[in-house]
C-alpha cells in the first residue's frame, strides 16, 4: 500500500501495483520494481558474477559506513548520491581481481578535492599503531587545519579497530592504541586521508600497508 504525500502535488511513498514511491535526497522517485521470473531467480552468468561482487562489496562496506559517510560526503554533494552508493561503484568497477576478490590496496575509502597527505609510513607494536610523515612536505603546506581520516579494519573478519578522524595533517604523527581482543592472528588493512574542519571536504585515502594482530 502507498501512502500520498501533501495530496495529488506531494510524492508518493510505498508500494501501488508494479512501482514503488520514495522520498530520496531531497526528491521523491518512482521506479518500476523487477519482473518475477524463474529465469531472474536462477541469473545468468553475468549476473550471478555481479551478485557475488555486489555481495562481498556490501559486507566489505557495512561495518565501516561512519568513515565512508566522511569520505565520499563532498562527492557525494557533487553527484547527488549516496556515500554507499558512489562507493559500491567505485569497489564493483575498480577493486576486484577477476569477479573474485577484492584488492584492497586499490580500495577508496574518500575520494575529494583535497590534496592527499604525503606518503605515510607505517610501524606498530603490540600496544598501537604508530603513523608517521613529512609535515613539511609541500603537499601539507597549506591544509594546516585538516585532520586526518583513518581506518583501521579487517574485511575478512569484519572488524574495526578504527574509523574516524584523529590528529591534524600539521602533527606529522598519529597513534592509534591497540583496544581490541583477538582469537586469532587478523590482518587490520590501514588507509588514511584528509578532511578539513568543517567536514566539507576530503583528500582521495592512501592505502598504507597491513597490520597484523594476534
Amino acid at each position: 500500500m502507498s501512502i500520498g504525500k501533501n495530496g495529488i502535488h506531494g510524492g508518493l511513498s510505498g508500494k501501488t501495483g508494479p512501482v514503488v514511491g520514495y522520498y530520496r535526497l531531497g526528491k521523491w522517485v518512482v521506479r518500476s520494481l523487477p519482473i518475477k521470473t524463474q529465469k531472474n531467480k536462477s541469473g545468468t552468468e553475468a549476473q550471478n558474477i555481479y551478485r557475488r561482487k555486489f555481495k562481498m562489496a556490501h559486507q566489505f562496506l557495512k561495518p565501516i559506513l561512519h568513515v565512508i559517510r566522511m569520505g565520499y560526503r563532498e562527492v557525494s554533494m557533487i553527484h547527488q548520491a549516496t556515500g554507499y552508493n558512489l562507493a559500491m561503484t567505485h569497489l564493483l568497477n575498480e577493486v576486484f581481481i577477476e569477479n573474485k576478490a577484492m584488492d584492497y590496496a586499490k580500495v577508496c575509502i574518500s575520494q575529494g578535492s583535497l590534496p592527499p597527505l604525503s606518503p605515510v609510513n607505517l610501524s606498530f607494536t603490540e600496544a598501537e599503531i604508530e603513523l608517521t610523515w613529512d609535515p613539511k612536505h609541500p603537499l601539507n603546506s597549506q591544509g594546516t587545519t585538516d585532520q586526518l581520516l583513518v581506518l583501521v579494519y579487517d574485511p575478512a573478519q569484519r572488524k574495526v579497530l578504527f574509523q574516524g578522524t584523529d590528529v591534524g595533517r600539521s602533527k606529522g604523527k598519529a597513534s592509534i592504541p591497540i583496544t581490541i581482543q583477538v582469537n586469532a592472528p587478523s590482518n587490520f588493512h590501514v588507509w588514511v586521508a584528509c578532511i578539513n574542519d568543517t567536514r566539507t571536504k576530503v583528500s582521495n585515502s592512501q592505502y598504507v600497508g597491513i597490520v597484523t594482530i594476534g
